[in-house]
Parts: structure tokens; sequence; C-alpha cells
């Protein structure tokens, strides 16, 4: 969030487990203490219940159809754990499928050896070993993305 908040770039947070939540839609700047309680939400959630990856990944691409055309669209999904909930009536593959006509582009991290899934899933994936890893991966991530999209 901070780093998204220190280049300017709009975001949204979906987090999920059983199901997708959206802690913070695009639009709303949030101020250091509400990004601390951001996380503090979502680390509730680990690592507990299902991983509906393909319901939040839904929820993901329903946001981006209320944001203007000429936005980059770029959906990170993390993960700790197997994608086991899809109430979507689509198959993942499906979805990214939908998400490429809508010029979403979709990266799946998974951290650490439980997240098998996002090898299989995902067809841009990443596996990081910890959630230490994450902040330099998302990092590399974000760079590779505006740099190839310029």
């Amino acid at each position: 969030m901070e780093a998204f908040d220190y280049i300017g770039i709009d975001y949204a947070i979906i987090g999920f487990a059983d199901a997708p939540i959206v802690h913070k839609p695009f639009g709303d700047n949030f101020t250091q203490h509400e990004r601390e309680q951001v996380f503090e939400d979502v680390s509730q959630f680990i690592p507990f219940g299902a991983t509906a990856d393909a319901d939040a990944l839904a929820l993901g691409i329903n946001l981006f159809e209320r944001e203007p055309e000429d936005v980059y669209r770029l959906i990170i999904v993390v993960s700790d754990g197997e994608g086991n909930v899809n109430s979507t009536g689509l198959t993942f593959k499906e979805l990214q499928d939908v998400a490429t006509t809508k010029s979403i582009h979709v990266v799946g991290i998974g951290i650490g050896e439980g997240a098998t899934s996002i090898r299989t899933r995902y067809d841009r994936r990443i596996q990081v070993a910890t959630v230490d890893d994450l902040p330099l991966m998302l990092g590399s991530v974000l760079a590779k993305e505006v740099t190839s999209d310029s």
C-alpha cells in the first residue's frame, strides 16, 4: 500500500478466505493508520478458512468495470494456500480469459510451499519462499509491468 501511495498509483484491496471482501475500493486515499488497519484485517484471515481466489479475481475484474478504460489494469493475487472456492460459474482459466479480454493483466504470487496451485492456475505466476520476500517481489512486478506498458 505504501509503495502504491508513494508512486501515486490508485489501487483497490480485496481480501479473501472463504469469500472476498473489498477492504479498500479504488479512489479512497488511506492514512497510515487506515493502511495499518487494512493490514490487520487481512492478517486475521491467515491461515484460516478456505481460499476463494477465483471469487476474489472475479470481484477484481468487476471493480475495474467501473474504472476509466484508459487506466492500466493489473490484478496481483497474493495467496499462501490452494484455491478451493469458486462460486463464479467459470473455471479459473475462463476468469483469466475474461480479464485478458478486458485488458486486465493478472499475476499470481504464491507465498510458501503450500501455495502450489499458483504454478498451475495462473498464466503469469511467481513463487516466494516467505512473506518477507513479498515486498521486493511486488516491487519487481510493478517495475516490470509499468516498464513493459510504457
